[in-house]
Parts: C-alpha cells; sequence; structure tokens
C-alpha cells in the first residue's frame, strides 16, 4: 500500500468514528426529545437530574462531532483533508469524483447550519438566545442532523470501496437499541414500584 493510500485509510478511520459518535449521540438525543418522548416522559421526569443533562450532552456531543467533519482549520481531521489527498492520487474517475463532490456538496450545505449552532450554543453561548432561536437562525430541522451523519457515511463508504473494496462497518454497537432497552427497563421499574400494569 502506498503512503497516499495508508493517509488516506487513516483519515477515513479517524472520521469513520466521529460520524459513529455523532451517530451514537444523535440516536440517543432524539429518542430523549423526539416523537417517542411522550411514551418515556414519566420516566424521564422520574429521573430530571439524569436526563436533562444527559440531552444537553448527547446534543452538544452530536454537534461537535458534526462540526469537525467539515472543519477549515488547519491541521485538522475532517473531510477537506481527505478530498485533497483524493485528487492528489487521482485514481477515481471523473464520474466517480463528481458523484463524491455532488454528495459532499448537499453535506457541506447542513454543516453550515451545523457551524451556526455550534458557534453560538455550542462552544460559545450567545446571549438572550435560546436554542429555538439558534434553530431559526440556522434554518435547520433535526432530520437534516441525520442527514448530515448518513451523507457523510455515504462518503467515506464510497472512498474506502473505491480504493479499499470494502464498506465501513457502523452496527458495531446500535446506542439506538441501547437506549430504547434503558428506557423501557426503567420504565417497567417504575410501573412496578407504583404498583401500575
Amino acid at each position: 500500500m502506498t503512503e497516499i493510500k495508508k493517509e488516506i485509510k487513516s483519515y477515513i478511520e479517524g472520521l469513520s468514528n466521529i460520524v459513529y459518535i455523532a451517530k451514537s449521540s444523535y440516536e440517543i438525543w432524539w429518542i430523549l426529545v423526539g416523537p417517542d418522548r411522550p411514551k418515556y416522559v414519566n420516566t424521564l421526569n422520574e429521573y430530571l437530574s439524569f436526563f436533562s443533562p444527559c440531552i444537553d450532552a448527547h446534543f452538544q456531543t452530536m454537534i461537535v462531532s458534526l462540526y469537525k467533519l467539515n472543519d477549515r482549520s488547519k491541521g485538522t481531521l475532517s473531510l477537506i483533508p481527505l478530498f485533497r489527498l483524493v485528487k492528489q492520487n487521482n485514481t477515481f474517475s471523473h464520474e466517480d469524483f463528481s458523484e463524491i463532490e455532488k454528495i459532499y456538496n448537499r453535506a457541506v450545505t447542513i454543516w453550515e447550519k451545523v457551524k451556526i449552532i455550534r458557534h453560538n450554543f455550542v462552544a460559545h453561548r450567545s446571549l438572550g438566545q435560546d436554542i429555538s432561536k439558534i434553530y431559526e437562525i440556522a434554518k435547520i430541522k433535526p432530520d437534516e442532523f441525520k442527514e448530515l451523519i448518513d451523507l457523510t457515511t455515504k462518503i467515506l463508504n464510497t472512498i474506502n470501496s473505491l480504493y479499499y473494496r470494502t464498506q465501513i462497518a457502523y452496527n458495531m454497537l446500535s446506542a439506538k437499541d441501547h437506549t430504547y432497552q434503558v428506557l423501557d427497563k426503567l420504565s417497567e421499574d417504575l410501573r412496578k414500584a407504583f404498583g401500575e400494569n
């Protein structure tokens, strides 16, 4: 394997780990604040001092991880230097690279919105603006966080497949499944404690 291919593999592995963290945090956060919340609201309220910071921590971890994916700071692990290496290596056909760039351009559109949240709510806190106001400024919907994760996964898998003929496995552990298991168990224990069926 050439030095450039080793470097590309290193970027893919590092970025894949960031995607995995973003995906896990998104799944946990979305279960706790999304459409499933009413099913678990009694449990969340009973353990409020745990779940309130948990929600915030997973949201912030997701935002920081998603921001890292296209961080433009020099010397950072992001898609930008990975693309530079891929272009230098000149292994892809024009069609393959155009397809990756198309996906990347959509991802950057969402990333710019994530950047607004990161800069105004997570890394810094803008005075007088709560998260709903920041969402409004960023013009982002929660589904777009998942879309950015999926688009980045597709980019990394496409590059990995073209170079190494393999796909990246992101199903090591399912944060989503484990979150449901924990919430279901806590909810069941609460019902038993209060004599409910």
